[in-house]
């Protein structure tokens, strides 16, 4: 399989993940509301779609970054810095943002799990990691380049190509329903 390929494949399945998670995290402040407690939106569909919507953009972004690490040649990604901050071989700031991020899924993931053995205010705690992961993500998106090759370093970042456009409002679509939850 070409690299460039796979680099559109992380490319897709990274937007992907950021729009499903967005719009979870949206639908999850709105559930949070007192309005929608009023309403009783938690105990029916609107909750299931919810947690529809956070597993197919979890499971999008923890897939993300299996192509990258199958075009390590052209990406400089492996499986340690996958997880691991600052340890890719290009662009190793760029790809630490997604690193972090991705590691704070797995505690958000794992939290969401065991959400009937853990007490509400510490599920709650480690839920809002969700927000994390979205910023971390977006910076993560924002940072790394069209191009792998080897002036990336140094490549400029076009803030209004179409994929960042994509992560930008899905992340102020989070941003603009946190604020209307916290006003």
């Amino acid at each position: 399989m070409p690299e460039d390929f796979l680099v559109l494949l992380a490319r897709v399945f990274g937007i992907a993940g950021v729009m499903l998670l967005a719009a979870s995290a949206v639908l999850g402040v709105l559930l949070a509301s007192r309005a929608a407690q009023r309403l009783r939106l938690l105990k029916g569909r609107t909750f299931r779609i919810h947690r529809l919507l956070s597993v197919l953009g979890a499971g999008l972004l923890l897939a993300h970054p299996v192509p990258a690490v199958l075009a390590r040649e052209m990406t400089g990604v492996s499986l340690a810095a996958v997880f691991v901050p600052f340890a890719a071989e290009k662009l190793a700031f760029n790809i630490a943002f997604g690193a972090l991020a991705l590691d704070i899924l797995l505690v958000v993931l794992a939290s969401s799990l065991l959400i009937k053995r853990l007490p509400r205010k510490v599920w709650r705690r480690l839920h809002y990691g969700a927000y994390a992961v979205l910023v971390l993500g977006l910076y993560h998106g924002l940072l790394i380049p069209n191009d792998f090759g080897p002036a990336a370093r140094y490549a400029q970042v076009d803030s209004l190509a179409f994929d960042k456009v994509l992560v930008e409002l899905a992340i102020g679509g989070v941003m603009l329903a946190s604020v209307w939850r916290v006003a």
